[in-house]
Order: structure tokens, then C-alpha cells, then sequence
């Protein structure tokens, strides 16, 4: 958004001759009235407790884009642009927000890659419902906003796949997938809960299955190249 734009916007709501910030709003309230009044649903909202954010002017997406700049959030439209899901992931990390002395920092954990062509591939356990805990190779640094899979994987899974196709972005393009849930994620000796996931049905995916930038962002992962590794930083209690 250029900056002419922006100031004229603050104008708008400000009244002429005053310059007004947007105001501050309690996030989780604000996103469920936005949810009931648009239709759409909310995941990961307990992770919004005790967040601030700035309610601005402008189209849906864009004002849960400015709700939601404090933390880590995917946004789910239909091929049509509507918006169906809000994913919240986490807290943004803002640097220097503790004073005092530093904590040591514990070493982050570690998970081997493995080279498939050109790209790198992790292998996590994927857990749902009552099927067996499946070890699932995942290839990284796709584009994809969320983690996808083949729809044949979903279906071992027991996934429920009621939910109609939405698009999801994949590497400067879309694809369509069905919205899905695991029970669990683990990487290592993390479990994640509640893990949202796209099923893709068709050769879209060329048979395999993508980290998507979602599950990337929970994990608080890093990928090194030169060492093969995935690190993850440590969650608390880790």
C-alpha cells in the first residue's frame, strides 16, 4: 500500500484536518464478531488471548490482515476470494521485549533431512483418530501456505473430508484441497495438536506431501542446508 494512500485512508477516519490512529481492539473478540458476521471459521483461537491489534477501513481480508499483524495467521478463501478459515498459528517474536539479564538458551533440537531431486524432505508422524501413527516424508520449502496431502493419504488417515475444496497457495500459484485436521504432529520429541492440513486429490502434488508454512512457523523451525538438519526451537518445558 503506497503511502499517499495510507495517509489519505487515516484522513478518512480521522476527519479532515486530524490524523487518527485506527483503534486499538482485543483481538479474539473482534475476530469472533467478524466470524459470525461473515461466516467464516476460527482455528487456534485461544492463541489470540491477551492480544491488541488495530481495526482498520477496507475488505475483509484486508482487515483481518491488520487484526491479525501481531501473529502468525493463515488465511483460507474459496476460488472465488471468499474467506472460509482463519488458521492463528502463533505469536510473532518481537525482539528485545524482555529486559535483564539474558536466559542461557537451550540447544535446538534437531531433525535429519534427506535430499529427494533438488528438494529436502523431513519425515514427521502424522496421528488421527484411531488409525496407526503414520510416519509421512514432507518436502520443505515448497511455497505451500499450509502442510498438504494426497488425498490417499488422508483417506488412510480417516480424515473426515466433508468440507468443500478451498484454495490454498502454493508457490506464487493455488491449489484446491480439502481442509482436514490431525489430532497430532511430532517431530522428533515435539507433539503438536491440532494440526490443520489440506487434502489434494489428483497428480497436483505429484504423490507427495508438503510442510506447509503454517506447521513450519509452530515448530519454530529452521532449515539448514549445509548440515541436513531441520533445528526447531525448543518449546517450553523441552
Amino acid at each position: 500500500m503506497s503511502r499517499p494512500f495510507v495517509l489519505f485512508l487515516m484522513l478518512l477516519l480521522g476527519g479532515a484536518g486530524q490524523v487518527r490512529a485506527a483503534p486499538e481492539v482485543e483481538v479474539g473478540a473482534t475476530l469472533d464478531h467478524l466470524a459470525q458476521r461473515h461466516g467464516f471459521s476460527v482455528s487456534g483461537r485461544e492463541l489470540a488471548r491477551g492480544h491488541l491489534g488495530r481495526l482498520r477501513a477496507g475488505g475483509l481480508e484486508r482487515r483481518l490482515r491488520h487484526l491479525l499483524a501481531g501473529l502468525d495467521h493463515v488465511i483460507l478463501r474459496t476460488p472465488d476470494g471468499r474467506v472460509v478459515r482463519v488458521i492463528l498459528v502463533g505469536a510473532r517474536r518481537t525482539p528485545g521485549a524482555i529486559s535483564g539479564a539474558p536466559l542461557p538458551e537451550a540447544a535446538p533440537l534437531q531433525l535429519p533431512l534427506r535430499r529427494k531431486g533438488a528438494a529436502w524432505v523431513v519425515v514427521l508422524t502424522l496421528e488421527s483418530g484411531d488409525a496407526a501413527p503414520r510416519r509421512q516424508p514432507l518436502l520443505l520449502d515448497t511455497g505451500a501456505t499450509r502442510t498438504l496431502l494426497p488425498a490417499r493419504v488422508c483417506a488412510e488417515l480417516g480424515l473426515d473430508l466433508e468440507a468443500p475444496p478451498v484454495a490454498i497457495a502454493l508457490g506464487g500459484a493455488e491449489v484446491l484441497a480439502r481442509p482436514g485436521r490431525l489430532t497430532a504432529v511430532r517431530a522428533g520429541p515435539r507433539r503438536l495438536l491440532e494440526v490443520e492440513v489440506g487434502c489434494v486429490e489428483g497428480r497436483a502434488l505429484g504423490g507427495n506431501a508438503l510442510l506447509g508454512e503454517d506447521l513450519f512457523e509452530r515448530l519454530g523451525a529452521r532449515l539448514d542446508r549445509d548440515g541436513a538438519r531441520l533445528l526447531l526451537d525448543p518449546a517450553p518445558g523441552d
